[in-house]
């Protein structure tokens, strides 16, 4: 059953240029090393700039688990947070 994972990061602007290599490098390893990745988009809040959504669909919940829990993924997202100076927030969804 496919999944859709939500995540929510708060980019201070001063950040934001430091911020779009860190994600477009998690994007390509994800799409890279995971073959149960199908696709995301990436939204930025047309009210608040500095809030951006990406959502993430995934095969199961196995290969987002796989991908969630990898080093690699771990290494660039402990990178990200630091620049962020928060922790990015993660839901996971299933169809009904």
């Amino acid at each position: 059953m496919t999944i859709k994972v939500i995540l929510l990061r708060k980019v201070p602007v001063e950040q934001e240029l430091d911020l779009r290599p860190l994600l477009v490098r998690l994007r390509a390893c994800c799409m890279e090393e995971n073959p149960g990745y199908i696709g995301g988009e990436t939204l930025i809040n047309a009210d608040d700039p500095t809030e951006i959504l990406v959502i993430s669909t995934w095969a199961d919940i196995h290969a987002w688990n796989r991908w969630v829990n990898s080093d690699r993924r771990a290494s660039l997202q402990r990178q990200i947070d630091e620049l962020l100076g928060s922790e990015t927030k993660y839901q996971v969804y299933y169809h009904a």
